[in-house]
């Protein structure tokens, strides 16, 4: 915009903006019944958000956190952000070239407010420029990495950690938990057999989870993934597996949480035929392809209780609108989100997009509501909430087939400099932490790259 600065006019229409489309991120994530009140600017620099009084922590972490600031002259001159070329943005970088499946490139924004708060004479980013490639294929991008093309790889299986670490011994490394798996089942369709708790408790049971973390995962990773990892930003609500429940706590529950994570397929079977599923069911379950492996190994292992499970699998991109769309109509594979700013109840609120199990009920919703009263106002308060709410969830099988959470690794060279694997602080926003990283060209070359 010719360098002008951010006013609260911009704030003010970026807020209505946000919140008055029908597929909008706060609508969809939140519903539309919670949206602010009043949007007003007082003057140049304070903009007045109007909120029910009980939403007022949620809308700060909510409307605050998640507001994408745009130029009204942008949307009134072309309709909508859809073209890369006239992204305008206040951000430390500025998006130069896209190829779609392939890459984006950055150049740094010269006018950046943000300054380093160690160094402060120091203006923000301080590369020149930034270029993020997408690379699908692992064997690809493992080659590019290990020859210095990238100088930061993300997300690295065990089997490639080790490799490269054999390999490239000096490399930077951060263990992070993976991504999440889950075989989430529909619970609102009264005609599925999901509909039944027992069926969801018994699918748990036919699962050998202890057997798919130490063989498919090599042991690395934990067995407990949901709502929360053992990550200190989650020690508020976090209960250690061995602490939870031995036995049921609600009338329609035949297992304790800590049941659910054993594997029992005689009980199953029990639990099946006590729900009028004898001779168990088939049902399909839609994946993409890059999942078939894991879910071939869940298919074999629902067998011996006679849940055949099909798997209907998707190109990538087609499996991303059925997933944010919850166009499925049995099953599907997710990762949780739960652990993902919690306060939100994500994936019990049957509004949410996050939902795929469109599951409700009134114990979640009435925790929900009590938690909304204190985000953001009371610390200790929100996460006893989470913390009680939590067995209750887990026995409920909300996820539907829990799986074992495995760890991941992130790696990178160290000339990369003032870079600590710092891309999951709190919410995935890798561009905050980018700002502060540079290339010590005079090492990498030292180096032999």
């Amino acid at each position: 915009m010719n360098g002008r600065e951010v006013t609260a006019e911009d704030v003010v229409f970026s807020i209505n903006r946000q919140w008055s489309a029908p597929t909008g991120f706060h609508t969809v994530s939140w519903g539309a019944v919670s949206r602010p009140t009043s949007v007003k600017a007082l003057d140049k620099y304070t903009v007045e958000l109007k909120v029910p009084p009980d939403l007022q922590g949620m809308h700060l972490s909510q409307t605050g956190g998640f507001l994408y600031i745009e130029a009204p002259e942008v949307v009134e001159q072309y309709g909508d952000y859809n073209d890369w070329k006239v992204l305008v943005a206040s951000g430390p970088w500025m998006i130069t070239d896209y190829v779609a499946g392939s890459s984006l490139t950055f150049e740094k924004n010269p006018n950046y407010w943000a300054y380093d708060p160690i160094h402060p004479e120091n203006q923000l980013p301080y590369a020149d420029s930034l270029k993020r490639l997408i690379i699908p294929d692992a064997s690809t991008r493992l080659a590019a990495f290990r020859t210095g093309g990238i100088d930061y790889v993300q997300g690295l299986s065990w089997d490639d950690f080790k490799l490269l670490n054999e390999q490239l011994p000096g490399l930077e490394t951060k263990r992070l938990f993976g991504m999440s798996n889950f075989l989430v089942a529909r619970v609102d369709k009264p005609e599925l057999p999901f509909a039944d708790l027992r069926v969801r408790q018994a699918m748990n049971l036919a699962l050998n989870q202890q057997e798919i973390l130490d063989e498919y995962y090599d042991g690395q990773g934990e067995i407990l993934s949901w709502p929360w990892y053992s990550w200190k930003a989650n020690a508020g609500a976090y209960i250690p597996l061995e602490d939870l429940p031995t036995e049921p706590t609600t009338s329609d529950s035949r297992c304790g949480v800590q049941e659910l994570f054993t594997y029992n397929p005689d009980k199953a079977k029990q639990l099946l035929a006590e729900a009028g599923y004898p001779d168990g069911f088939h049902t399909e379950i839609v994946c993409s392809s890059g999942q078939v492996d894991l879910l071939s190994i869940c298919k074999e292992q629902l067998l011996k209780v006679d849940i055949d499970m099909e798997l209907k699998v998707m190109e990538p991109g087609v499996f991303s609108s059925f997933l944010r769309g919850r166009k499925h109509d049995e099953m599907i594979i997710t990762g949780g989100k739960f652990y993902f700013l919690p306060w939100f109840f994500y994936e019990v609120r049957i509004e949410n997009f996050d939902n795929c199990a469109y599951y409700e009920n009134p114990i979640t919703r009435a925790a929900y509501n009590e938690c909304s009263k204190y985000v953001m106002k009371d610390v200790d308060k929100t996460w006893q909430i989470l913390k009680d709410i939590t067995p209750f969830m887990i026995e409920q099988c909300v996820m539907g087939g829990y799986l074992p959470i495995p760890y991941a690794y992130d790696m990178w060279w160290p000339w990369l400099q003032n870079w600590y694997g710092a891309t999951r602080i709190g919410y995935w926003e890798p561009e905050t932490t980018s700002r502060y990283a540079w290339i010590d060209m005079n090492m990498k070359k030292s180096m032999g790259y």
